[in-house]
């Protein structure tokens, strides 16, 4: 089950910008969970608003980290998620060690 705001590692608690671990938190929320997700759900699981999760969804839908899904209501990873999922993968320095056995 993904992080809520009161698992943030507490050196992750005295950095500046509230909404910035939250953010995170929301797109592990869509990455490791195989529904869609509406803005009701992220906010209940993520212990937010929904004034909350809908701004932050609204941030991950501009830059396509999300995906609407169902008619607008729900929503699932975007390719920016992939991409970025693809780009840590590929540099990931064991990839490169491991070559050549």
């Amino acid at each position: 089950m993904p992080c809520r705001i009161r698992d943030v590692p507490d050196d992750e608690r005295s950095l500046p910008g509230r909404g910035y671990p939250r953010l995170l938190q929301l797109l592990e929320l869509v990455a490791e969970t195989d529904e869609p997700q509406t803005v009701g759900d992220i906010a209940e699981r993520l212990e937010m608003p929904k004034s909350t999760a809908w701004v932050l969804v609204q941030h991950c839908l501009v830059r396509g980290y999300l995906l609407p899904q169902g008619g607008d209501r729900s929503f699932v990873a975007g390719p920016a998620l992939f991409r970025l999922a693809t780009a840590a993968l590929h540099r990931n320095p064991l990839r490169h060690l491991a070559r050549p056995m």
